[in-house]
């Protein structure tokens, strides 16, 4: 049986034997958008049913999604990059130390200020990682209660709007009319 190659990525080890303009090449290729996990959180939130927009340009951070009716954004954080807290994901590399924990530092501070930027304009944020996403049932509890939470709220508020804006006679005769004596 033919041995497998470990993919570049699976090796620690070939990063730091690529010469710096490899290396600089290999890294330019990661993307921001239209990751994997972001995609598999995209198709499952689909295929529960809701609706959203991505990467709304007009939000702070731009969330990875966002569900208008419900006010909720969510961003999907790889673990590495945004530094997931007890995760083996997390970890720093040895070469130029200085200038990973700085940019780590800054991902971090930029996640915070559009978390509180959101929030402030009324907005519930939601952080999904990686490390959530490399199984169905797990992305799925959390999708569900994310987006459960949010149509609840929206619910009670729609009919607390149809309820104080419909006429208080109207609304009597229908308590009225409901109850055992009609």
């Amino acid at each position: 049986m033919a041995q497998r190659r470990p993919c570049e990525w699976q090796s620690r080890s070939t990063l730091s034997a690529l010469s710096s303009s490899s290396r600089s090449l290999m890294m330019s290729k990661v993307r921001s958008r239209d990751t994997v996990p972001e995609i598999r959180v995209r198709k499952l939130a689909h295929e529960l049913g809701f609706r959203f927009r991505v990467h709304r340009r007009d939000l702070p951070g731009t969330p990875d999604l966002v569900f208008p009716r419900y006010k909720i954004a969510i961003f999907v954080h790889g673990c590495f990059w945004h530094r997931h807290p007890g995760c083996d994901r997390t970890s720093t590399p040895s070469t130029n130390i200085d200038f990973w924990l700085a940019k780590f530092e800054r991902n971090q501070l930029r996640d915070a200020q559009a978390i509180t930027s959101l929030e402030s304009m009324g907005w519930q944020v939601h952080v999904i990682w990686e490390c959530d996403t490399r199984t169905e049932s797990r992305l799925r509890d959390i999708l569900s209660a994310v987006l459960a939470t949010g149509a609840i709220l929206t619910s009670k508020k729609s009919n607390l709007h149809r309820n104080a804006s419909s006429r208080p006679e109207r609304l009597s005769k229908e308590v009225a009319c409901n109850s055992k004596e009609c």
